[in-house]
């Protein structure tokens, strides 16, 4: 019998793999995804909104390039974190079912393999369970509660191309003086759908109800 099984292999499971480790527990995690599954499916090179302190697993071993990490910098801690230490760690197996008590300990059945162990930690997160809006229009195949790659969304143009480059200074945190110089650069028609993003966004923020509903 296990001392204990943790499921999910985000921040908190590592931190607490790391824990058990230290306390020559018998464990080991369980992640239906890879390691750090949430931020693996962010988009590619997006910074994120907080800062190392926030997110490391040690103080001072997040030293990003920019003031905040990008998806990349942070895939990088986190896998060179369980390597380091050789967490055990079981990637692509999902959990069914958990039953049992404190007395006789706790069955975890995956898809994989069956566990008892004395003790269980549920280290999910919540981006699996997003919070509904209740509005028409949430369940249209636009709207994501996770981020998503802009490409799919914008014409296929060369001036397109050109605009896509110029949003790249507010996904690597530089400063908007920066970013607007950029879009000059680019010509009017790149201004244009700037101001038209900004609007659209300011819409969903203030009637999410209304802008959901648009086909």
């Amino acid at each position: 019998m296990l001392d204990l099984l943790i499921i999910g292999a985000g921040p908190t499971g590592l931190s607490a793999a790391d824990a058990a480790a230290k306390e020559g527990l018998d464990y080991i995690v369980v992640e239906k995804g890879t390691i750090a599954n949430t931020i693996r499916q962010y988009p590619v090179g997006r910074t994120l909104f907080s800062t190392p302190n926030e997110l490391e697993m040690r103080e001072g071993t997040l030293k990003p390039l920019r003031e905040k990490p990008t998806r990349e910098e942070l895939l990088s801690h986190y896998i060179h974190f369980v390597l380091d230490r050789d967490l055990k760690i079981n990637t692509g197996e999902r959990v069914v079912d958990v039953s049992g008590d404190i007395e006789q300990g706790f069955f975890t059945t995956t898809d994989r393999a069956e566990y008892h162990a004395a003790r269980v930690l549920f280290a999910i997160g919540a981006m699996d369970i997003p919070r509904r809006l209740n509005v028409p229009g949430e369940d249209l195949p636009k709207v994501h509660h996770l981020f998503v790659e802009p490409y799919a969304y914008i014409r296929k143009d060369a001036q397109t191309w050109h605009l896509l480059h110029a949003w790249a200074p507010v996904r690597h945190g530089n400063r908007p003086a920066r970013r607007h110089r950029r879009l000059l650069r680019h010509g009017q028609r790149a201004i244009d759908d700037w101001i038209h993003l900004t609007a659209v966004l300011n819409q969903f923020c203030s009637h999410p109800e209304r802008s959901l509903s648009t086909k």
